[in-house]
């Protein structure tokens, strides 16, 4: 049944793209494109999610990576004076940021809610990002996943490194332990499981 609603779903979609004149994102190689259906949070596979299932508050959209919270680091690195090598701890012990914001896949689902996380200007600031800056690089660990923001647009209120959404911690499959949210772009630029933080 669920494969016939899904079915139904891309149906419909393609008609109103058609008429529409919208334009969709490249969907992961790995995914494939189902209705939003609500997922129980108690699910005990999340592998068997589809592309487009809504899980613990948000729609799944890729094969998580997963990463280990005891060795995990996050770094900053490029074009600062001090280097930056963070445990998730110590990710979470500066200064923390709580802001609404609004996931945009288009034509396919939006998300929003409330996320908690450090700024991305605090980061850089702690780092000591130089003068001469101009892009800020976000990546998973092998670079396979990643987006670059001028400086002026990582640097604004509504980007941010986070590791909950609304009030939860991120499920892996949501890209814990931590994800880019980058307010007013593309849903293909939240990078997930990030990991790398490089400015150019």
């Amino acid at each position: 049944m669920k494969r016939f609603f899904s079915s139904l779903f891309i149906l419909i979609s393609m008609i109103f793209m058609l008429f529409s004149g919208g334009q969709t994102e490249s969907l992961p190689s790995d995914a494939e494109s189902s209705a939003s259906v609500w997922v129980e949070e108690e699910v005990l596979n999340p592998e068997d999610l589809e592309f487009g299932d809504l899980f613990m508050g948000l729609h799944y959209t890729a094969k998580p990576i997963d990463l280990d919270e005891e060795t995990y680091r996050l770094t900053v690195t490029g074009k600062v004076d001090k280097p930056l090598s963070l445990s998730l701890a110590e990710v979470k012990a500066l200064a923390t940021v709580d802001i609404r914001v609004r996931l945009v896949c288009p034509g396919y689902f939006t998300d929003e809610g409330v996320w908690s996380g450090v700024l991305v200007r605090t980061l850089l600031k702690e780092a000591g990002i130089r003068d001469d800056a101009k892009t800020v690089i976000f990546a998973v660990p092998d670079e396979s996943y990643r987006t670059r923001f001028p400086v002026e647009r990582a640097t604004a209120d509504d980007f941010l490194v986070a590791w909950a959404f609304e009030g939860e911690t991120l499920h892996r499959v949501h890209g814990f332990p931590l994800r880019l949210v980058a307010g007013d772009t593309e849903g293909s630029n939240w990078v997930k499981w990030l990991q790398i933080i490089r400015v150019e």
